[in-house]
């Protein structure tokens, strides 16, 4: 919820609050992205992205004209993690990966591992 707030809230702001949806350009939407979170990381800069194109694919759902988030404004691909995933959660993904393994016991067995693992960090 804080992300959409300050996604919306911002790039409203930058855009103009006071100015009918239906005169702001796609362009504009771009540009004031870019300037807000052009810079920032990956994820923000998806998260923050993500909350404009949902608020105005909900105006445009209730009948508002509006702009749309420009195809510039690309969503990025997060950077692979350089850190090794360790052997435990390697088992774990495997075991959840076969196909024979109903999802109740995938959820089973990810809600076991994920206690223990946290039970385990809190007794450090």
């Amino acid at each position: 919820m804080r992300n959409y707030a300050i996604g919306v809230g911002k790039t409203a702001e930058r855009v103009g609050e006071g100015r009918p949806l239906g005169q702001v350009a796609d362009d504009e939407i771009g540009e004031a992205l870019e300037a807000l979170w052009g810079s920032t990381a990956v994820n923000t800069w998806n998260a923050r992205r993500a909350a404009v194109l949902s608020w105005l694919a909900w105006c445009a759902e209730r009948g508002f004209d509006g702009p749309e988030v420009p195809a510039w404004a690309k969503r990025l691909t997060p950077p692979d993690s350089e850190t090794p995933a360790p052997r435990r959660w390697r088992s774990t993904d495997r075991l959840i990966a076969r196909r024979e393994v109903h999802l109740r016991e995938k959820c089973f067995y990810r809600m076991l591992y994920e206690t223990w693992r946290g039970r385990r960090r809190s007794c450090r």
